[in-house]
């Protein structure tokens, strides 16, 4: 899709200190003797700074013990130290630790739904069995879920979108498993504080302008209804996945921004492409798929990227939360640079929060999921 809602046919978070376990002083004996101690060879010193000067090398000595062991603080709690459980970073990384992991769990537990994950392939009447964890996700995440199911023309004036309702039961099957797969493990924030309103879910999406008119896997809709439009229709699941994240990210993107064009965020964007590139038309114009040359995939994740800077970023977006580490690893430095700036852009932004904002191992965690599932 174009940064008006248009959709293209076809991971540096800082360390939160670890938990370290509060270790308890020396026993109160031994903390109140040398208390003892160094009062004693206070009063010596007193003493002595009385004396002719003749007899002050008579002064005791501190004792080695006393070198070893400053003066302890006697008032905290020795005898009843309060102790932290260590967290190890691996721990703290595991995709268990994702939002919404009770869901998740529940999901894979579905007797379907592990036939589902064996092979990807549809499941009759699996939608009916994940129905209820579909709507309590979106509860958490305080949005309207729907399904459409009668015709519908939303009309934005610029352009209009068309719904075709919802009859297909093989479309159901098909896409919420993936759906859930792809958005259980999004934290309640990142939609709380976006001003989408509603999930809108149908068999095919229609986009319209008086120029032309273009089949979307799907749409984000802010003008009028502030929701995000989804197609159903069977796909290739990998492109409807990244479709997901992708059409998603202009949202966010928008409303970061509150424009279609953020100038400054372009500009930073655009350090990390070839001297002398610029982006093409825009993805409203990119309709036929093309694979992207090895020359170009030094700095672009598809040749779609390539066509505009908002697409670049979204189509970026849409691996980053999509793809395991083998695909990271075989990204260029550039690439990985991008997808850095992306964290960074996705944790806070106009006092908003964001995906990771609160949590330095989310994308981590995310990683860790996708190659368990991915």
């Amino acid at each position: 899709m174009g940064c008006t809602g248009e959709s293209k046919i076809k991971e540096n978070s800082n360390e939160s200190n670890n938990p370290v376990v509060i270790k308890s002083n020396i026993n109160q004996k031994k903390n109140f003797n040398m208390q003892n101690q160094e009062i004693q060879i206070q009063k010596v010193q007193n003493d002595n700074n009385n004396m002719n000067q003749n007899n002050f090398n008579n002064k005791p000595e501190t004792t080695q013990q006393n070198k070893q062991h400053p003066q302890q603080n006697s008032y905290k709690n020795v005898d009843n130290p309060v102790k932290k459980k260590v967290i190890s970073k691996e721990e703290m990384m595991s995709y268990k630790n994702l939002p919404n992991y009770d869901l998740f769990e529940k999901f894979i537990n579905i007797k379907k739904v592990k036939e589902y994950l064996e092979d990807r392939e549809i499941i009759d009447g699996i939608f009916d069995e994940i129905k209820p964890l579909i709507k309590e996700l979106f509860n958490r995440f305080k949005i309207q879920f729907e399904i459409i199911t009668k015709n519908q023309v939303i009309d934005c004036v610029s352009y209009k979108v068309e719904l075709t309702a919802s009859t297909n039961q093989e479309n159901l099957d098909n896409y919420f498993p993936l759906f859930f797969l792809n958005f259980w493990h999004y934290p309640a924030e990142a939609f709380h504080h976006r001003i989408i309103k509603k999930f809108i879910f149908c068999d095919q999406l229609m986009f319209t302008t008086p120029s032309y008119s273009q089949p979307r896997a799907a749409c984000p809709e802010w003008y009028k209804t502030s929701s995000m439009i989804y197609s159903m229709e069977i796909q290739n699941n990998d492109y409807l996945a990244e479709v997901m994240h992708h059409e998603l990210f202009h949202y966010f993107d928008y409303m970061i921004s509150h424009s279609r064009v953020d100038n400054a965020i372009e500009s930073d964007w655009s350090k990390l492409n070839p001297p002398g590139f610029q982006y093409g038309s825009g993805g409203e114009y990119e309709r036929v798929y093309v694979d992207i040359n090895k020359k170009d995939n030094m700095y672009f994740v598809t040749h779609y990227a390539m066509s505009q800077c908002c697409e670049d970023r979204a189509e970026t977006y849409a691996r980053l939360m999509t793809k395991n580490s083998n695909w990271y690893n075989e990204q260029s430095k550039v690439i990985k640079m991008k997808l850095e700036k992306l964290k960074d852009f996705m944790k806070k932004r106009h006092d908003t929060i964001y995906i990771g904002n609160n949590d330095n191992y989310y994308y981590e965690r995310l990683q860790n999921y996708l190659d368990t599932y991915n």
